[in-house]
Parts: structure tokens; sequence; C-alpha cells
């Protein structure tokens, strides 16, 4: 008999509603570290808003340190000691016909919160682009995704990950090899433990060893991805009350994709999707006057150091240069070689870097002589799109960022290649150098933020805590806090010397995609998904201005 039609479930476990606020969604982890790191499945903390684990009677609050999605991967971090770890085996010496036992929290809201367990085999094992991935008839429900599937010898050999659905279909679960696992540790430098040759055990001794180490999941999701009303924060800080900027003109309904003050923080230029430059009056919350030539969605905008000039690069493959103060165009450098994805503009104004790229195509940036709107240098060498780049404040330094998973170091006068920084695990988005030039942070698609000295190309720390990919980040005026905004629809302040955590802000909906410092480091500018631009006060809880409604 022909099958028809096959659907793949994802085990992420049953949705319930609490207090109506927020959704709740369960999975299962194991702990793969004394000190308190648990596997999981990527899926399973998807859209999470926070993530708590529960392992016997502990309720432990978890960050996430690493999401691989073509894996389907996450590992987490609980703030616990003295926890038993897993023993992992070797996965590339399983062979079909194994027996096998799956652990987890299927329908943990009708079967209560107790670890259950089926057996099985490995039915077959497949490779797919490259991944391989285990064939189980164990039985599998919503909620067994992310537990382990241990041998007979109470080892980890897969992570329970789907099961195939269908008219036709029945018995068919997926999991992925633990030797997945093994290289996500090694990449964040989290030593693991196996066994040499352990004997093997009968079906109670499995259990009574793998249990106490399988641990409850429970995620509370964002409100953007229940559609509804924004969710209590989940920090204990109260964020500062924010000024919505009520525009001047009538229906500005725009998605901002950039942000960026001038040097003297009187003007706020925003870059949006439907090629609008708009310049505000930050104070005020008024759009003083909307640039309009693009034709396509501003990327990105930034003012020269003097504040004479600004910069808007869009995805029409143009680059515009304006005058902040008249609105008059100054220059149009077209290119036709690709959307540009961001643009800076040397402290000194002399030099424009433009970031470009096509999907499946090598990126460069290109520099261009202001004054002459000549092309100076193209720079080469990032195999996938360019998304980034900044000048360092003295001009000295010019990073780039990339979808290739890479940053690169210039040197802002000669344009020779200093270092490539690795250590990102997916495409990277934004970069921003510190006051004084001497760090370069980064984040992107792996939920990550990561600190590089400049002098060394050396990853000296890295963040973690985000839910979802860092779109922007931005150091204070002074240095010492680092801002990283999220599509988790938060922004998250960190004190730079320490890696601490000093702050978490609610953004306004749908996730944060763009930010920006005041020069004085009171004001912050955050621009959401929901179309809404927003001030927070940082020196108090009280708007920055009572905005002119129509």
């Amino acid at each position: 008999m022909r099958v028809k039609k096959l659907t793949l479930a994802i085990l992420a476990g049953l949705g319930i509603w609490a207090g109506g606020a927020a959704a709740q969604t369960s999975g299962t982890g194991f702990v793969v570290t004394e000190d308190g790191y648990i596997i999981t499945c990527a899926h399973v903390i998807r859209n999470a808003r926070k993530v708590e684990i529960v392992l016997g009677d502990r309720l432990l609050d978890a960050d996430v340190v690493e999401i691989d999605r073509i894996a389907d991967l996450a590992l987490l971090r609980a703030k616990a000691k003295g926890l038993t770890p897993l023993p992992l085996a070797e996965s590339d010496d399983v062979e079909a016909g194994e027996e096998v036992r799956a652990f987890g929290f299927p329908l943990a809201t009708v079967l209560g919160e107790s670890v259950k367990i089926t057996r099985g085999t490995v039915s077959g094992i497949e490779t797919k682009d490259t991944y391989k991935y285990f064939q189980i008839d164990a039985v599998l429900n919503p909620g067994n995704s992310g537990g382990p599937l241990v041998n007979d010898r109470g080892e980890v050999i897969a992570i329970n990950n789907a099961k195939l659905g269908g008219p036709a279909v029945s018995g068919i679960g997926l999991a992925v090899p633990i030797n997945h696992v093994k290289d996500m540790l090694r990449r964040q430098m989290v030593a693991f433990t196996t066994v040499t040759a352990p004997p093997q055990l009968d079906g109670p001794s499995i259990v009574r060893r793998v249990s106490p180490s399988v641990a409850l999941i429970n995620v509370t999701m964002r409100a953007a991805a229940i559609n509804t009303g924004a969710p209590p924060s989940a920090t204990p800080i109260p964020p500062p009350e924010p000024l919505e900027l009520v525009p001047s003109i009538a229906k500005y309904n725009r998605l901002v994709y950039d942000l960026a003050f001038s040097p003297d923080g009187k003007l706020l230029a925003s870059g949006a999707g439907d090629g609008l430059v708009g310049l505000w009056d930050p104070r005020a919350g008024e759009l003083k006057r909307p640039l309009v030539l693009h034709k396509g969605a501003v990327s990105s905008v930034s003012f020269s150091g003097d504040g004479k000039l600004l910069a808007s690069g869009s995805l029409d493959q143009t680059v515009q240069l304006w005058d902040p103060n008249s609105g008059e165009l100054r220059r149009s450098l077209a290119w036709n070689a690709g959307p540009v994805f961001s643009v800076a503009l040397s402290p000194d104004g002399s030099t424009l870097a433009a970031a470009s790229g096509q999907s499946g195509k090598a990126g460069f940036v290109r520099l261009w002589e202001v004054n002459s709107g000549k092309l100076r240098r193209n720079l080469t060498g990032h195999r996938a799109e360019v998304t980034a780049v900044a000048f360092s404040p003295d001009g000295k330094l010019l990073a780039s960022a990339s979808k290739d998973k890479t940053v690169r170091l210039w040197d802002g006068v000669s344009a020779k290649l200093l270092h490539i920084l690795k250590g990102h695990f997916d495409e990277v988005y934004t970069v921003a150098f510190s006051p004084d030039g001497r760090l370069l942070a980064s984040a992107g698609k792996d939920y990550t933020v990561r600190f590089w000295d400049t002098r060394t190309g050396e990853n000296k720390r890295t963040l973690t805590g985000h839910l979802d990919e860092v779109d922007a980040v931005a150091f204070s005026p002074d240095g010492q806090t680092l801002l990283t905004a999220s599509l988790d629809n938060t922004v998250k302040l960190w004190e730079v010397a320490t890696g601490k955590l000093e702050r978490t802000l609610d953004g306004p909906g749908g996730g944060v995609v763009a930010v920006a410092y005041s020069p004085d480091g009171k004001t912050l500018a955050v621009a959401g998904k929901n179309k809404t631009l927003k001030l927070y006060d940082l020196t108090a809880a009280t708007p920055v201005a009572a905005p002119p409604v129509e």
C-alpha cells in the first residue's frame, strides 16, 4: 500500500495556558556535566522567554549556551552543582538491531511529571545532508523530545527528536546521534563523561542509573509566539517606562531596521522597510524630516563623526549620502552588485564602508571616497554575504561580519586584513567597537555575544542568555556596558568588565531588531518587529518626554 502523506511530528510537548498571558510547553533534557550543563532539542526551547529545569525535587532556572538548529540541539546551563551526568557512548559504533530505551516526560500534563521509559530497537541508520540519524521503534510522544536514548549499558547513544505520523505509519521515531552533542560540547570546551567497556545492565538497573539525570524542561513562551498580549517581565528588575515615538505625520507604521543617534544627540535616524529614512527629535518624539529616495528597504544608517553627513544603505543596491540638517541629498552611490546590508562612515567622514553580497555567493565590503564618490577598495574573503561593518572610534580598524560565521578585522587605512575571528557557529549579524577600540562585540544567529581583543584577535568572553538570534549590539559611551537586542523581544545590558547581566528590558513586541545609545548614555532607542519605536530613559523610570498625540 502506498503511503500518500507523511507528517513529521515534533515532540516539544503539549502547550498549556498559564494565567491567560503566557503559554507553557515542555520537553525533556538530560545532564551531561555535574556543574549544570544539560542537553535538549532546539525546538523544545523555540520561542522561549524563560526556561526552567525540573530535576527530581529541584527547580532550576537555565540559560541557553548554544543552539544548533541543523542538528536540532540545544545546550543549556542551570545554576547547580553536584549533578549526576550520563555517560556518552560512541554513536558511530551503533548498529541496527541494538536494543534501546527512550527516557522522557511524554504528555506530562496528562501522565504526570515522572520519568517514563519505552523500549525498542534501532530500526535503521540513515544519512541526510551529511547528518546521520537513527530510526527507532521505541514509542515516542509529545514531551519525549530532548530525552536520552540509551543502550543496554546505560550510555546515551542519541537524543529523542521526532516521530513520523500518517494514516499508514506507526512505530517510526527519529533520534539524533550523540556524537553531534559531543561536537557541541567540544566547541564550548565542556568536558563530558564516557565509560570504557561498561557492563551490560538489566532493565530496572538501567532505569535506576539513568532516571535521576533526566530533566523536565518547562518553557514559558514569548508573547509574540502565542499571539497574546505582552508577557510579564522575566527579570526581577522593573524596566523603565518607555516612550513610544508618535510621529508627526499620519500612519507612520513602518518596520525599522536600523537606528543611529547623531554625535550631539539632537537627532535620531531610522531606516525603514519601505525605503524611508526618518530623522527624529528624540526629546520631543517627533519626526522632523522624512528622507524619501530609496526604492527598497533601508537596512542601515550611519552618521559621520562631526554629524554633518548621514549615510543610508538599502536593499535597492544604493547608498545615499545626506546632509541631516537640511535634508539635502549630497551624493548617491549605485553599484548594482547586490543589496547593501550595512554602511559605516569613518569618524572623519572621508570613507564610506558598505557591506554586500548575494545568496550563495561570496560577500564583500566596498570602500568609497566620500568627497569624490570614487571606489577606493573592494575587500574580499568572506565566503557568504557580509551583514555588518563598523569603524573603530579612531578609524584605524574596520570590522566586517558575515553569514560565513566569521568576523574579519581590517586596517582602516590600508585595508590590510589583520585577523579572521572564528568562534561563532552560525551566521553573524552585528558588530560594534568599544569606545577605546580595544574590544569588538559580535553577535548573530547562534544566540551568543562574543568579545574579541582587537589587538590579538582572541575571543575574550562569550555571553549567553538570549533565547533567539541577536540582531544588534552597542557599547555605552563610557564603555562600561554592552547592550544586546534579540528577537526574543528583550534588550539586555551587560557589565563589560565581568560579563555580568545587569538588566533586562522587555522590547516593544515581536522581537527587537535595532537599538542605539544616545551619546550621553542616558537614552536608549529600540525598534521592534511590531513596527514600534520606543525610547528608554536609563536614569529614571519615567518617560523621556510626553509625545504629541494626533
